[in-house]
Parts: C-alpha cells; structure tokens; sequence
C-alpha cells in the first residue's frame, strides 16, 4: 500500500527511537506486560519498537504517555479448530510426537502482522494508521525491527513445547566400557524359556549385561512386583555389574535398561545396547516386545483407580465460567503450580489484598511488572478474578477458559534450583517457597498495605522435652507454614489383598492398580501418630550431666487461619527408590484439633537447667547452616524440610549420599522432624550484640543498607547479599517504607504485618480445598485441584474448570483447611 505524507512524516520522527531486538533480547510478544491479553485477543497485542514490549489494548495507551513511543508492531492471531487426532499416546509429554495433546495442537494459527502509527499525545482528535506488513514503502530500519520481533514470537513457541513427564533419561557412564564376562552363556530367543534363576519366576525379568544372571525385579518397583533378584545378585557380585535391561521389553527400537549403581540407581540409555546384547546371543533386530515398558506404565495411569478417582474421569462434569474460574494453562509441566495458585486465590485474604492492587498495575513500570513478584501477583489476580478472561470458549467439546502464567513462573523460579527449570516439580515445597518468597517481598511494600501472605499459613507448635532422668522438662517454640502427616500403613483398617488373588485379577485384565486402594487408614489415625509422644535415646540430661532417655512431643502453641495438611504419600523405599503410599486417607469436612493446643509448662513441673556441661568435643562443634540446595535435592526424595536440614547439618553439607545415610539412620529419632534453631555463620555477633556487616560493605554496600538486608534474611550475610543484588532498583523505596512502618501509628493495627506474631483462634477448621497427585512420585505425573467455592466443589484442571461431583477427599496430597472462628 502507498503511505501518505503525513504517515510517513510521523514514522521518520520516531526513527531514531527504533531498534531491532538482538538474539539474547527478551521481547514480549507473547503476553502483555500487563494483563493476559496475547495476540489471539479480540484486540490482539501490540509490541514496542523501542523497548520490545507488548500491550494489549487497554493498556497500549499508558505506555504512549509514559514512553512518547508512536510505533507499535501489532500482531493478530486467528485460532481456526483443526480435526481431531484418533492415535492414542505412545510418550510420557505433553506437546511432543506420541505424546499427550496439547490443547493448542488443535488449532492451526492464522497469524497476521501490521505496523500501527499512534497519533502525537497533544493530537486529540488524531487517529492511528494501520499498515499492514509486508509494505515496501518503510524505512528499511522499520522492517528489520519488525523482522527481528516476528522472528522472536516463533522462537518463543517452540520454547513452550516441555515436557510433562520426568527428565530425559541419561546415558549411563558404565556403558562405554562395559565389562562383559566370557561364562558360555547364552540366552535363549523363545522368551517362554526364559525365568528368573532364584525363583523361577517367568515376568519382570531382568538380564545383567555383564554377567548374564536373570533375576527378577523388586516388588512394588515397576508395578508387577517381583523377589529382587536381580538387584541381590547385583549386590552378592560385589557392586560391580551395574546394568541391566527388561528382557520383555527388547526391540529393534531398543529396551529398558535400569542402573543399580549408587551413582545412577535409575532408568538409563546405553547407546551400546544392541553390542552388549550381541554377547549373550540375542540379536536385538529379532527381538519381539512381550511385557510393558516403564513409560507404558505410567501411561497406564489414566486407566486406573487414581487417575479416574482424581480427576473424576468419565463423570458428565459441568464446565463453569466466570470470576475466580478462570483456568490456568499448562506451559508443559506447571500443574503444581496451578494447582497451588487457584487454592491460594479462593481464600478471601489474599484474593482480596491483590485484586485491590489491580488499579496500581497501569502505573507501575514495565521493567518493575517483569521482574517483580507482587506485580506479577497482581495481574495474576486479574486474570483469574475478574471477568476480562471468563468469557467461555470452546476447547475439547468443552467450555474452557484459560491465562497462562508464564511471566509468573519465570519471577517466582527465579534463582531456584527447581522451580526455575522446566519439569514437574513438588507442589508442598512450591507452596512453601512461594509464601516464603512473597512474604519476603511484601515486607513494606505500600501497594498490599503491609499485609503478609504468611500471616495466614503460619502457627506456633510448643516442644515438650522429658528427662526420664530427672523428671524435669524443658518447653520451647517453633514457626511452621504446613502440617506434614504421616500414613502409617500398619494401622490401615483393612489389609491388602492376598498377593495371589491381585496376581490372578492381573493376568485376566492385563492392567496394573484398577481397583480402589487396598489400604485405608483414618485420618485420625495420621493425626495420633503425628502428635505421639516420641522417644529420645541418647539425651544429654542437663541435670544429671549424663546421657540417657528423655520423651518428646509436639503440640499446636497457635492455630492458623489457614492449615495446609500435607500427607506423605512419597517415601523413599528400598535402595533410595521413590515409593508412593496409595492408601486412601478418607479427609473430613471438619476436624476439631483443639485437644492438640499446647498447655505450657504446668504446675508440679520442673523445668531443666539452660546450660548442661557438655563434652568438650560437642563444646566445639562450630555452627553450621544447611545448604539450601542440599536441602532441596532429600526433600525432592520425599522427606520434610525440617528433617532434611537436621541431616545437612549433622553431615556438615558434605554431600547428598552422606545425608541420605544420616536420615536412614535417625528415621525413628522423636525430633527429627522438629523445628530447629538455623544459625547464620557467616554472620557472626560482633561486641555490643551487633552482627559483623563487614562482609555486605565490602561489596559496595552502606551500613544501613547492610543491616537491612540481614534484618530480612535472619541475619544470615548469604542470603543477605542476594536479597540485596535482587532488590538494587528498589532498595531505597523499601528502607524509606520499612522505617515509617516502624514509626508510631496514629490508628488501631488493621491489617497483619510480617512482624505480628501468627494467627490465633480455636482449633476447629472446615476443608475447602484438595491438592491431588497422580503419579509414582513426585517428579513425573499430573496435579490437579479440588475447590470448594460458593457451596459447591469445584474440579480445577489446568484450563478445564467444572463443579465437582466426586471430590478425592481420600487420595489428596495437600489439604487446605479454614479456621471456622
């Protein structure tokens, strides 16, 4: 098309504020800095050709007026359904070949590009100009910077094709060289002579390449249970012949192939698969599949109890839409994430708090809403409270709606060993970071009126410690955010199956776990050996000076207004492999924890001394802080923070393996899930009570600004040096607002703040909402959500939201209780 004078006039004067993004460049032309508006829109989104970023509608004109900008490459999407794919899943992902659909997979994308002139401010009366792209006429400055944005949206799009399932499986470092023993032996090609040496077992056989051994795998391993043959003959060898493969499973394509080594202790490639084969006689290319691969297993779980039970599969759900249900699209493995958020946005607090932000949003800048995670809180609360995205739109035969919340992750991860990377992750520690990371960032900031997420989740619990020595007691406090319980299989109310009768239902169906779990354990029962007093061998008395017994138990000191209850469901079992309890824990509606409130020391008591005399070599144990990345790497294998960070300390950071023997062997100890007291050494106490800055100043930093910093990382100098290079552009707001909180306030206290002490009421608390896991552990398998909002249960899909007919309230992982005062 021919551009007028006047056109062409207004796009010269914004020349020397255009650019083209270089590779490394982050463009926003994907999502508005604002809100959820993207290019398939109504209104589509316009990107900036001077800082890259993108605007939908509504908020296109606030940038004009804070930037001056004038050109806008505006980009249009057009979703047109594709047909219905018939193939069913062959791989454990979402959105890669063989593997579960995405639901943006079932459209093709029509994509349109223009290049939009917005009049000059004091223009009132001026309108835009609309040039579609291609057009010759622009300068040719203007086509490459529009060029280079186009060619990063493409790029962005293939970055979101993640995988949903566990990482990709690694080559294993013994099988380059691969020892192979010259015994004669050879393995038949007709797998019904095939049968495991110890017992004679005929399925779940697995071959060790380098000696030739046939053993059958571990029971309640990889479903079909088995005697561990093979992995005791990997033992009685020495350790020295790692791997091994399921013969069932050889293909030409390939096989499983499992490592025992300590090192790996899991699914791995080798790349020399057919070769090693070769040695025992088996010529991979005759090779017939006739047993199931891990992969197919864990397929399988959509046709099982607990995949059907949880998601309420074959149910004639009613989609719902509108304010608060607003599904959350899955970006290839966040259903933890999503999960945890729309629990988080039912309870009125904290919707509350961010929705009221919601109209600072326009006047925050654009580089602070990227980067910050209250902006980023807020337009999450838009996107799912409001009624901009509750417009129903039809996906799947279903009415779904759905924000993605990409920018969100990307701020929350930030940093982390976990949630920063791509995969499935745990949704109890991802609540724990989220709150920890909030409440740290709300400290101050004017824009939630001091309100700290935290208050709601947090209670005191009351230690109480007996001599048996002496009698005397010792009282002391700790701070938790969740509620972790135990499921003590040995108290289930009814008895597994007999081995024989689960055997035979197997063979007849051909399918792993269809019926309901065959354990049940009372939720009381979790409760009881939760809060049962524990023993303590070897306790120091300060009384006697001598070593000796004491008992430990814990009690509620405060209840919260919110109590998340975790259920450890994932266990390490035999050899470090992850086990999951699939006993069903039938949740009540309503518990009554009001027994469980703490006392304080009572009359008759006799409290122990402070200071015991301690053997010179305990007197000299220096104070030691655990790794946070040790830490996350035990609770990754189940076991909860508290004790992961006791097993850290006691092995001196040394090393993942060394703890891991540490908590093996302190598994009954009555305190190792306990809080403990983290010290900070790095931060040492100088004369005076004052803690040593130096270490902060020497990096630049002031004396106040040091001392902020340690005053909101518990005077811990590590984490203070971080909190200080993520908070440079805001530092100074947050002093100023940290010291005229800290002035005396003229009204009453309405609202909580990170320094009152946590919530209190009475102990009777109603469920609201269901947090739920399908999967044999938590690095793999899918979350979903149960919710119950305006009287009714609500099912929380990623982006398929629907009333509930069958809430799992006995096979959640994480409940959510409200206080009922």
């Amino acid at each position: 098309m021919s551009l007028s004078e006047d056109v062409m006039a207004a796009i010269r004067s914004q020349l020397s504020t255009v650019r083209s993004p270089a590779p490394h460049q982050a463009v926003h032309n994907d999502e508005c800095m604002y809100s959820f508006d993207t290019p398939a829109s109504d209104e589509g989104l316009y990107v900036s050709l001077s800082t890259f970023h993108g605007f939908g509608g509504p908020w296109v004109d606030a940038d004009r007026k804070r930037t001056k900008n004038r050109l806008y490459l505006h980009i249009k999407h057009v979703m047109i359904p594709k047909k219905a794919s018939e193939e069913a899943p062959t791989n454990l992902g979402v959105g890669v070949q063989g593997g579960f659909s995405n639901p943006d997979d079932k459209f093709d994308t029509e994509k349109h590009f223009s290049l939009v002139v917005f009049p000059e401010l004091s223009d009132t009366t001026g309108s835009r100009a609309v040039i579609p792209l291609p057009c010759s006429d622009l300068p040719m400055s203007v086509t490459e910077a529009c060029d280079a944005i186009i060619a990063h949206a493409s790029a962005s799009v293939q970055e979101e094709v993640t995988s949903w399932s566990e990482e990709p499986i690694k080559v294993s470092k013994y099988a380059e060289n691969l020892e192979q023993l010259n015994n004669g032996k050879k393995i038949p090609s007709d797998p019904s002579q095939w049968q495991c040496e110890d017992s004679g077992l005929k399925e779940n056989l697995w071959l060790n390449l380098s000696t030739g051994y046939i053993g059958s795998g571990r029971k309640n391993w990889d479903g079909t249970g088995g005697t561990g043959a093979a992995l005791k003959h990997f033992e009685e060898t020495g350790e020295k012949y790692p791997l091994t493969v399921k013969l069932g499973t050889i293909t030409a394509k390939g096989a499983d192939v499992f490592s025992y080594a300590k090192d790996e202790n899991d699914m791995v490639e080798d790349p020399k698969l057919a070769e090693h084969l070769a040695h025992w006689g088996i010529n991979i290319m005759e090779m017939t599949k006739t047993e199931r691969t891990q992969a197919e297993m864990e397929i399988e779980l959509n046709r099982t109890y607990e995949f059907d039970a949880v998601t309420e599969n074959g149910a004639n759900l009613i989609p719902v839409t509108g304010p608060g249900y607003v599904g959350l699209k899955n970006m290839g493995a966040t259903c933890y994430l999503a999960s945890i958020m729309q629990v988080l946005f039912t309870i009125p607090e904290f919707a509350q708090q961010y929705l009221a932000a919601t109209h600072d949003l326009a006047s925050t800048g654009a580089e602070d809403v990227v980067n910050g995670i209250i902006p980023q809180v807020v337009k999450l609360a838009a996107g799912l409270l409001t009624d901009r995205y509750a417009a129903p739109v039809e996906n799947e035969g279903v009415h779904s709606v759905a924000v993605t919340p990409r920018s969100f992750k990307a701020v929350v991860g930030k940093g982390h060993p976990e949630f920063s990377r791509a995969g499935q992750q745990d949704a109890g520690e991802f609540f724990q970071h989220f709150i920890s990371t909030l409440s740290r960032a709300e400290r101050g900031v004017s824009g939630v009126n001091g309100f700290s997420s935290s208050w709601l989740f947090d209670f005191e619990t009351e230690e109480r410690l007996q001599c048996l020595q002496s009698g005397g007691v010792r009282y002391s406090s700790g701070k938790e955010n969740m509620l972790q319980l135990p499921i003590p299989l040995d108290k289930a109310v009814n008895k597994p199956q007999d081995a024989a009768e689960q055997e035979s239902k197997r063979q007849k169906t051909g399918k792993e776990g269809t019926d309901a779990p065959a354990q049940t354990v009372p939720f009381q029962q979790c409760l009881d050996d939760c809060f049962a007093a524990g023993h303590v061998p070897d306790f120091l008395s300060p009384a006697t000076g001598v070593h000796g017994a004491a008992t430990k138990r814990i009690r509620f000191k405060s209840f919260p207004k919110i109590l998340v209850v975790q259920l450890r469901r994932y266990v390490l079992g035999e050899n470090w492999v992850p086990k999951k309890i699939s006993a069903e824990v039938p949740v009540p509606d309503r518990i009554d924890l009001s027994p469980l409130r703490g006392t304080g020391q009572q009359p008759g008591e006799e409290q122990l001394p402070e200071n015991a005399e301690a053997p010179a070599a305990e007197q000299s144990q220096p104070s030691i802080s655990p790794d946070e990345l040790l830490v996350s790497q035990l609770m990754s294998m189940g076991f909860s923070e508290n004790r992961c960070k006791r097993a850290a300390i006691a092995v001196k950071n040394s090393g993942v393996e060394q703890a891991m023997e540490w908590v093996f062997q302190h598994m009954e100890d009555a305190d190792v899930d306990s809080p403990i007291e983290e010290s900070a050494p790095s931060a040492a106490p100088v004369s005076g009570g004052e803690v040593d800055v130096s270490p902060l100043t020497a990096m630049g930093f002031s004396d106040e600004q040091a001392k902020f910093a340690l005053k909101n990382t518990q005077n811990n100098v590590e984490r203070a040096a971080d909190w200080l290079f993520s908070h440079m552009d805001d530092l100074d707001a947050l002093m100023a607002a940290d010291s005229s909180a800290a002035a005396p306030a003229s009204g009453g206290d309405s609202q909580p703040t990170s320094s009152r002490a946590p919530s209190d009421g009475n102990g009777q608390y109603e469920l609201f909402g269901i947090v739920s896991h399908i999967g044999q552990h938590t690095g793999c398998g899918h979350y979903v959500a149960h919710i119950l909002k305006d009287g009714q249960w609500t099912l929380f899909n990623d982006r398929k939201v629907a009333r509930s007919e069958n809430p799992p309230k006995g096979l959640g992982y994480l409940y959510f209780f409200r206080r009922l005062d």
